[in-house]
Parts: structure tokens; C-alpha cells; sequence
């Protein structure tokens, strides 16, 4: 390549490879209803990348521009391809559900949220759901878990994760 020494950048293709990806959604329903197409590259250091900017181009569509740092630990590789509005995730409570019981000096609270998850998309979808139960740093405070619909629970950060494989058009409805 020729790079002229006017002062501007430029950008240089120097190497082109296909890789296998396995893709993901991915959302956190509680701070964001979108949901995030993840492309994930296994054994990306054998690529020999460089640490800079990268341009992210889906379906031959520009989609934004992302960070590669290749001094990584992680032995795979997230790129965030964008929103994708053909899964829809809603959050939503169920006041109907929800209780309060005054026993003595005590108040017992029950509050539950449901969460549906839409694969609009002519294939299956792989979907990570994340949400969280509160965690009580008082003594006098007890928090029990009732419902997480067969979810992962971390109980020391209260993260729920649910890990999904929806078929075409299939709806599913999680408790929390």
C-alpha cells in the first residue's frame, strides 16, 4: 500500500478471514427490554489480532464500531452486532399476585414479575435472559427466592439467568 503523507487517516485491509460464530441474544429485561445480537468467537487468539478500533459489519450492514483488546484472558471473543427487534422480551409485575401481610411487628411482601420472551425470527434463537431478586444486607431483613422458573440463581448476587432455546414464532412466559 501507498499511504500518502497529507496528515489523514487511513484506513488498510491487511487480512480478511472467515471464522465460526455462534450467535446469542442477549437482555436485561430489568434495565432494558431490547435484546442484543452477540456474535461469539471461540479460540480468537489464534487470529493474531491486534489491540484497536474495529468496524462491525452484519449481513453486510454496518452496525458500529467496537474495541479489540487482544490482551484478553477470555478464551472467547463478544461482539455486540446491535438490537435486534425480532426478539421481543416484556417485563412486567403482577400486582395481582403481589401480597402484603402485617403478622405482629413483621410485614410479609410477596411482589412477582413476569417476563415474556417472542422469537419473531424464521429460525431458532438462542436467548440469555438476566434479572435479579434483591439481597438484604439487614439482619432483620429476610428474603426468600419462591419462583425463578428454572433459572440459574447466584445467591450471593441475587443474579437470576435463564439460558433459551427458542424455536420460530415460539412465545415463552418466566416467574420471578
Amino acid at each position: 500500500y501507498t499511504i500518502p503523507t497529507d496528515g489523514n487517516d487511513y484506513g488498510v485491509k491487511i487480512q480478511e478471514v472467515e471464522v465460526p460464530v455462534e450467535y446469542k441474544h442477549y437482555c436485561v429485561p430489568k434495565l432494558d427490554n431490547d435484546v442484543f445480537l452477540i456474535a461469539e468467537i471461540s479460540d480468537w487468539t489464534q487470529l493474531n489480532l491486534l489491540t484497536g478500533k474495529s468496524s462491525i459489519y452484519y449481513n453486510g450492514i454496518f452496525t458500529g464500531q467496537s474495541e479489540i483488546i487482544a490482551e484478553e484472558i477470555k478464551d472467547t471473543l463478544a461482539i455486540s452486532l446491535n438490537r435486534d427487534k425480532n426478539i421481543i422480551v416484556e417485563r412486567t409485575m403482577l400486582k395481582e399476585k403481589n401480597d402484603k401481610q402485617f403478622i405482629g411487628n413483621n410485614i410479609r411482601e410477596t411482589i412477582n414479575w413476569s417476563i415474556t420472551v417472542k422469537n419473531n425470527k424464521a429460525e431458532k434463537a438462542k436467548i440469555v435472559v438476566e434479572d435479579q431478586f434483591p439481597i438484604s444486607e439487614n439482619k432483620s431483613i429476610d428474603i426468600e427466592l419462591l419462583e425463578y422458573s428454572s433459572g440459574k440463581v447466584n445467591y450471593k448476587t441475587g443474579k437470576v439467568i435463564w439460558e433459551l432455546n427458542l424455536e420460530p414464532n415460539e412465545k415463552i412466559e418466566l416467574s420471578l
